[in-house]
């Protein structure tokens, strides 16, 4: 076929036009349309207009095309309506140009987002291929990536970017939305019922960058940052910087519900604070943050930080880190690294709890410049476990700044457990600038050279309190007062039981050291043994005998020392009464039960089925009952009832053989007060 030179031009034209529209008819086709939440079931705000989309390039297309009105709260709402595919409109790095060319989308002062995923999966990726890190992934640093990129500046905690009712899977380093950079941008950040677990075994992982802005939680989320996919591979496999949870981190909020981190990521920590001018991670009132750490580099890593660091945990709220001996223990010199906060305060709340188990060994509270201070505040009824796995080190290191201090407002408890060194290593107090203040109605305290073993998914702060964990433990009834210098020079000022010089000198090389309100009154079964057997015999002219003629024998004593072990650890002084009350008896018509008063055998009470019968009154250590004896400011109270007292019985001989089977049933009972 031979075509005419005066065509070509025209053909040329002609094919250039059609290609040209269309490419224009597909860029059309991904900006949707909108539908108006009439009631509200959608958006939350009646009247608001949504987009229902399972696709990136419609989402990124739309919010670059659309205006949003004030009856959409100036916000872009996207209503998912399937699981979203992995898409190359979402790879690359820096800010998106204006065609949206494998790289996101530029977010716009005013001009909020919110992604319901109505439990959908969202492949935060740039291809299908879900094992593998998406296209520009890499180490944090500096870079920006993902779908919706916030400038360095011009954008402020107006504009919120949400995500909700979602999983994600995700393979971008710094998650679905990104702010980085000092420029002035400090956009609000929201995760509301969502969980992020990453995709590639050993890269891009890390779901969070917000550098100066807020990020929010809500409702229950969870964040899965594993590397090889698992919470038990220990070693460097992931990639450095792309396993943290939070990068930047100027101000993270639980503001309700329960929000979990599961991180498994050696090269990586919690937190890599980045080039803002303070950091807060706040826990709201009756909100809940937890994490499961297992193998991680430190707890805090930070580039171009500055300023105050600040932990507060609300009344009734609950920050709780269970770790692993391979928590924070890669790096040597404690939980932060390279930290440049000036300081670090952590607040927790009236029935607040921060309950800590790592294996990094010690809480470095030098690890911060300028002024260095060193706040702990523990309000009423609060709890506090800080216990360290690492069998070397001790659990609090280095000498913070002037004005640092510990104060206890009747906390219910604060314990601080190592398996290594020291609770405050010597440096901590080299120049007193770390003491402890015990206000309000004071604590009682208990300290060993023996750590404690908690059980970190729920550890119980009780029981440690009630025993001792080793000879020579220390124990005091309630002070108020100060404590400075353990762990180096140690000297206290508490009333009304002030520390002796020799315990001061023993608690500053403690393992556990614990301050308690008083537990109460209790009774001890597993270190009592009221059980007690007779012998019985038919011989009436035996001591134990019985009268040929079937009357009641004397008083046959037991073969065993009984032994009952109760605590009262209130106040100053113990307050309680102990009975004991036959529940049962087997063998009503041939034996009679009695109690036999320990200080006095000839003293000997009846015992009828369901009667309490007062056995002993205790209400002061300075006069105890010559059977009871104390010990550990009250933690231990002892009766002893020889052979000779406590139960004892008459039968008579028509009981039959009776070896081995129970005759009677008893309860003892401790009760507040004297008897």
């Amino acid at each position: 076929m031979k075509i005419n030179k005066k065509y070509i031009t025209p053909l040329l034209i002609a094919g250039t036009l059609l290609t040209l529209t269309v490419v224009g008819e597909k860029a059309d086709a991904a900006v949707l349309t909108g539908n108006v939440d009439t009631s509200g079931a959608v958006t939350g705000t009646a009247g608001a207009t949504y987009y229902s989309t399972n696709s990136w390039k419609d989402m990124l297309d739309t919010y670059q095309s659309v205006t949003p009105t004030a009856a959409s709260n100036n916000t872009i709402y996207f209503d998912v309506v399937g699981d979203v595919a992995g898409d190359t409109s979402i790879g690359g790095t820096g800010y998106s140009s204006t065609t949206n060319t494998n790289n996101g989308v530029s977010i716009v002062e005013g001009k909020s987002l919110s992604i319901n995923g109505n439990g959908h999966m969202l492949y935060l990726d740039t291809d299908t291929n879900y094992t593998t890190a998406g296209s520009g992934s890499g180490a944090g640093g500096g870079t920006i990536r993902g779908p919706f990129r916030v400038p360095n500046a011009g954008v402020s905690s107006s504009t919120t970017l949400a995500v909700k009712n979602a999983s994600i899977t995700n393979n971008i380093t710094g998650g679905i939305f990104q702010s980085v950079g000092t420029g002035g941008s400090a956009p609000t950040f929201v995760y509301e019922d969502v969980t992020v677990t990453n995709g590639a075994p050993r890269a891009a992982a890390q779901p969070i960058r917000n550098d100066n802005g807020k990020i929010l939680f809500y409702g229950t989320n969870t964040f899965n940052i594993q590397q090889d996919n698992n919470m038990t591979s220990v070693g460097l496999t992931g990639a450095d910087n792309q396993g943290e949870w939070i990068q930047g981190g100027k101000w993270v909020e639980v503001v309700t519900g329960t929000t979990t981190l599961n991180q498994n990521w050696g090269f990586d920590q919690p937190y890599y604070t980045y080039y803002n001018n303070s950091h807060t991670m706040k826990v709201d009132d009756s909100a809940q943050l937890v994490w499961n750490l297992n193998d991680t580099y430190c707890m805090y890593y930070d580039d171009g930080n500055s300023g105050p660091m600040v932990w507060d945990i609300g009344n009734n709220a609950a920050f709780d880190i269970k770790g692993t001996a391979a928590t924070a223990a890669r790096y040597s010199g404690g939980w932060f690294y390279a930290v440049a906060n000036n300081s670090w305060t952590v607040n927790i709340g009236n029935n607040g709890r921060l309950a800590v188990t790592t294996g990094g060994g010690r809480i470095n509270v030098n690890g911060f410049t300028g002024t260095g201070v060193v706040k702990w505040n523990v309000g009423q009824n609060a709890t506090l476990l800080l216990n360290n796995l690492k069998t070397s080190g001790s659990l609090v290191y280095g000498n913070p700044g002037t004005g640092s201090g510990i104060t206890l407002d009747d906390p219910k408890v604060v314990t601080l457990n190592t398996l290594g060194g020291s609770v405050f290593d010597p440096t901590v107090n080299s120049s007193n600038n770390f003491p402890i203040t015990i206000a309000g109605n004071g604590l009682r305290t208990h300290t060993s050279t023996t750590a404690a073993v908690f059980d970190a998914s729920l550890p119980d702060l009780v029981t440690p309190n009630q025993n001792n964990l080793s000879t020579g433990d220390i124990w005091y009834r309630q002070n108020t007062g100060t404590i400075t210098g353990l762990g180096a020079n140690a000297s206290s000022n508490l009333v009304p039981n002030n520390y002796s010089s020799a315990d001061l000198t023993g608690m500053k090389t403690a393992k556990y050291i614990s301050w308690y309100q008083p537990i109460g009154f209790w009774m001890d079964a597993a270190k009592s043994s009221m059980a007690r057997s007779f012998n019985i015999s038919l011989n009436p002219n035996d001591s134990n005998g019985t009268p040929a003629d079937s009357s009641w024998s004397n008083l046959i004593n037991g073969n065993e020392t009984q032994t009952l072990v109760v605590g009262d650890d209130r106040g100053q002084a113990p307050n309680f009464n102990l009975s004991v009350t036959m529940m049962q008896n087997n063998f009503a018509d041939n034996i009679d039960y009695y109690w036999s008063n320990p200080a006095n055998p000839a003293d000997n009470k009846t015992l009828g089925t369901g009667l309490a019968v007062s056995i002993a009154s205790v209400t002061s250590d300075t006069s105890l009952p010559s059977f009871i004896s104390m010990a550990n400011a009250g933690q231990n109270y002892t009766l002893t009832a020889p052979q000779t007292s406590g139960i004892k019985i008459k039968a008579k001989n028509t009981l039959l053989t009776q070896t081995g089977t129970p005759s009677g049933i008893f309860k003892y009972t401790i009760a507040d007060g004297p008897a």
